[in-house]
Formats: structure tokens, sequence, C-alpha cells
């Protein structure tokens, strides 16, 4: 066993490529008291075909502390927090390990050009380190992931009652169907087609109710007996939308998840996070507030234009019972006191016209209102019951997220642990 000095003797370990190129693992030291560790055993058939799958890892049962490690850690504890992209240019082809000692000397380590055909070099033991990582985050993710996504059901239970049977059932079956694939122990690429499958078809319910949405909305004429209804039916359209918007974000999630959990797709896993960046950015579940305030800003310009129009014709009467001269009452009346009453009654008339026209718009105004404060106030709770965006968060930075992994060289073998979630 290792002691405290010989632990120190090696600064780096220094890992060289055909052409040159480096990759360095530190000697650890541990920053963070109580981190625990996990040690990954791959076998030596899948580390040399560099063919890792979710059924040729193990992690082990007991996690270890930093201080049980270096006590099984004879020639050093190395970390590394590479790119995993990185690491593939020392995965294949003969490779040079030395060490950095002390004085700053290099020194060849026991191993000097191995070649992975009959041995297994350090970069293929460290990847597969970060593909139990990815492995692991992907399982806890589809984990948190399936447990959100029932919170769907209460939503689209709701909006049974209003027949659009059809699509509601479609985005209840995406719901169950992703849901049973969060929950798989083994996953696969057919898995990932039926995932994208279910993901295009809440986008093309999203696109055709906001579609209908959006037509009905700048279409859309004030009546003269009120428009609850044509509210009603607006909301509800919006509605479905957001939900099918929601739903599509967690295919990408689980999608992410999915292909975290296979392993040995960085780079795509890379691409796909920056595409679900792009999509919550744009996507009208995040954009929610905008698409409402938009929709109040058009229906309330039609409701002013329908007053400035009343007005102006109001105005127009109003002006032509001014022209009238008192006279032109008396031909009708006996006298000129009748014909000076009768002006008076048409004045009153015009009035109580204004009058009513102003009570009237006032009342469909408040309705509007209140329809509009009632949709915004069922989405914004339905927004605050979510877990989604923290979960979006979390999996945008995963890619980028800079873990140790534990590398330890012994006589015999090469050992790699990670950290625990």
């Amino acid at each position: 066993m290792a002691d405290k000095n010989t632990t120190a003797e090696f600064e780096e370990l220094v890992i060289s490529n055909p052409i040159g190129e480096e990759l360095t693992l530190k000697s650890f030291t541990p920053t963070k008291e109580g981190m625990k560790y996990k040690e990954v055993f791959a076998s030596e058939a899948s580390l040399i075909a560099g063919n890792i799958t979710q059924g040729s890892l193990l992690v082990a049962n007991h996690a270890l502390s930093v201080s049980e490690i270096l006590k099984q850690a004879p020639n050093g504890l190395f970390t590394a927090t590479v790119d995993p992209a990185k690491l593939s240019k020392f995965g294949n082809g003969t490779i040079t390990t030395m060490v950095h000692g002390g004085e700053k000397k290099l020194q060849h380590f026991g191993f000097t050009k191995i070649d992975p055909v009959k041995s297994i070099n350090p970069a293929m033991v460290l990847s597969a380190g970060m593909q139990v990582m990815s492995m692991v985050s992907g399982t806890y993710y589809l984990k948190q992931i399936n447990s959100q996504i029932h919170q769907i059901d209460k939503q689209l239970n709701e909006l049974i009652q209003f027949h659009h049977d059809e699509n509601i059932g479609k985005l209840r079956a995406a719901r169950i169907g992703l849901s049973e694939i969060a929950s798989r122990e083994i996953v696969d690429n057919v898995d990932i087609n039926t995932i994208r499958s279910y993901k295009k078809t809440c986008q093309e319910i999203q696109e055709e109710y906001n579609l209908r949405f959006h037509r009905e909305v700048n279409d859309f004429v004030p009546k003269k007996k009120g428009d609850e209804k044509e509210f009603e039916k607006m909301n509800l359209q919006l509605t479905i939308a957001f939900e099918a918007s929601k739903l599509s974000l967690y295919a990408e999630l689980i999608e992410l998840g999915t292909r975290m959990k296979i392993g040995g797709q960085n780079e795509l896993i890379e691409g796909l996070t920056s595409q679900l960046e792009r999509n919550y950015k744009n996507s009208l579940y995040h954009n929610i507030d905008h698409a409402i305030n938009n929709f109040d800003n058009i229906i309330s310009s039609k409701y002013q234009k329908e007053g400035a129009d009343k007005q102006k014709n109001n105005k127009k009467i109003e002006k032509v019972v001014n022209t009238i001269p008192v006279g032109h009452f008396s031909l009708f009346m006996p006298n000129l006191a009748w014909g000076v009453l009768g002006k008076i009654a048409l004045d009153s008339a015009v009035e109580i016209k204004k009058s009513i026209d102003n009570s009237t718009m006032n009342k469909k105004e408040e309705k509007r209102k209140n329809s509009s404060d009632s949709l915004a106030s069922a989405l914004h709770e339905n927004k605050q019951n979510e877990t989604i965006d923290d979960t979006i968060r979390e999996m945008l930075q995963f890619p980028y997220i800079q873990k140790e992994i534990l590398y330890v060289i012994d006589d015999e073998r090469q050992r790699v642990f990670v950290p625990v979630q």
C-alpha cells in the first residue's frame, strides 16, 4: 500500500498519442470533504473493441471516500476532467504514457507504448468512466422527468370535456408512451425513433391549434350581444397548443436522457442540448405570457375600433340634430313651447344612445379582460405546478459540467472511480 509520500511522488500522468498530442491527468488533491466515489467495471473485451454499452458496464454498490481510495492507490491517485471528444484521440492507436516526478522529471511508468489490441490504455478506461457518468445521469434525469410528466394528465383530462377527442387522445397516448420509455431499465435506438415520433405528433397538434387560434383572433369581429363563447373557443385553442408545446419539450428531454443512458453519444448530446436550448427559448410554453398579451392587445384594439366607430356615428347624429332649428319642430307642434320640448327630447335621445353605447363597451371590455385574466391565471398556475423549467436548465448545463473522474494504476490493473450522483 502507498503512504502519503509515495502518493505525492508523481504530479502528473501524461498520455501522448501518435501525433504528439498530450492528455494530462493531475495528481489528485481532495477539495471537498465527504465526496464519495464508486468504481466502474468494464470487461476487457468491450474496452478493447470500444463497444461500451449499458450491459457491459457495472458500477460498484459501495461508495468509497477519497481517503479509502488513496489506500488502494500504490502508484498515486490521478484525476481527469477531460472532454470526452478529446479522449477519442487517445483511445485508438499506439500511445505512450509517462509521469512527471516531484522534481519535474519525466519518467516512464511501467507501460510505455501500449498497444490497445493487446492491452487497455488509460484513455479507454477514462472513456468508460465518462460513459458511466452519462448513463447514471441519464437514468437519474429520466426518473425525474417521468415523475413530472404525469402532471400533464390533469390538464388533458380537463380538456376532454370540450370534445376535441382525437387530438387530446393523441397527446395522452404520447404522454403514456414517453413515460413508458423513461421508466425502462434498458433503452435503445428503437426507443429514440419512437420518442421522435411522439414529438412530431405533439408539434403537429401544437401547430394546428396555434394556427386556429391566430386565425380566429385576427378574424374576430365584436358582436352586439357579447363574445364570451368566442373567447372560450380561443382560450381552449391556446391551452391545447400550450399543452402540446410542453409535451414536445418533454419528448426532447426524454430523448436526451435516453441517449445519455445508452452511452457513447457525447457529441450528439451536445448538439441536441443546443437544439433544446433554442427550442425552449422559442417555445409557446416558455413564451405563453407574450402570446396572451398579443391576444389581449389585438382583441382590445378591435373593441377600441368598435367604440371609436360608434362615437364617430354618434357625433354625426349629434351634428345633424344640432342643425335642426326649433322652428322645424313647431311645424308639427301646436306652439313654440312644444317645439322646444321636441328638440330637447331628441337631444336627450342622442345622449342616452351615447351613454348606452359607452356602458355596453365598458361591460364587453370588462368581460374580455376577465376572460384574458382567467386564461393567464390558469396557465401561470399550470407552470408554477411544473418543474420542467428547472430540469431543462439543469440538463442544458450537463454536457459542460466538469466532474472529476479518479484514476488509479496499481501493479495489476487500471481502475476508475466516478462521483456519486
